[in-house]
């Protein structure tokens, strides 16, 4: 997730830069450790993206603008997963205390050990080896297109209001923001 998050580019024209508090971010771990975080992150991809418009439309130049900071991907959804991964593997994470199988054998975690930097070795190589993150790439999409995609993923999930205004893509509203 460290490559990831250097390489995803969060515009925050359709979503918001984060908002799970620790209590969130801790269940979040503990379902994607356990196998019980089925919602992936989806992504587009920058570059087959504006290879898929037309050379200097409104389009090319949002997809251009994104690939000259250097990034590879523009976040979709999947924002709040992203950052709680990575802060979890900072050690700023904890997970829920209790007992967690593993292959090698059950760990109880608790206080003690709660934060990745303090899980016993054979719960750190059996995330490292075991727990996997499903990723959705869209290779052809406008700037239209993500905003829709972020309202349809989310459909269901209550937005906070200034993720709802920025889902709406209207003419006057980057000029705003800058």
């Amino acid at each position: 997730t460290r490559y990831f998050r250097q390489h995803v580019a969060l515009d925050l024209s359709f979503q918001s830069e984060s908002r799970w508090d620790d209590n969130q971010m801790s269940k979040y771990m503990t379902s994607l450790i356990t196998g019980k975080a089925p919602s992936k992150i989806i992504v587009a991809h920058i570059e087959t993206c504006m290879q898929n418009c037309i050379a200097d439309s409104k389009d090319w130049e949002y997809y251009k603008k994104w690939s000259d900071q250097d990034f590879q991907w523009i976040s979709i959804d999947g924002n709040n997963r992203t950052i709680t991964i990575d802060e979890y593997l900072k050690g700023k994470v904890k997970l829920l205390h209790g007992d967690y199988c593993t292959p090698q054998g059950t760990v109880v975690i608790s206080s003690k050990n709660d934060t990745y930097d303090t899980h016993p070795k054979i719960l750190r190589e059996f995330i490292e080896e075991n727990v996997n993150l499903t990723v959705s790439e869209y290779i052809q999409a406008s700037r239209s297109d993500l905003s829709e995609i972020f309202c349809n993923v989310n459909d269901g999930v209550k937005l906070n209001s200034q993720e709802l205004r920025n889902a709406r893509l209207v003419p006057f509203a980057e000029w705003v923001r800058d």
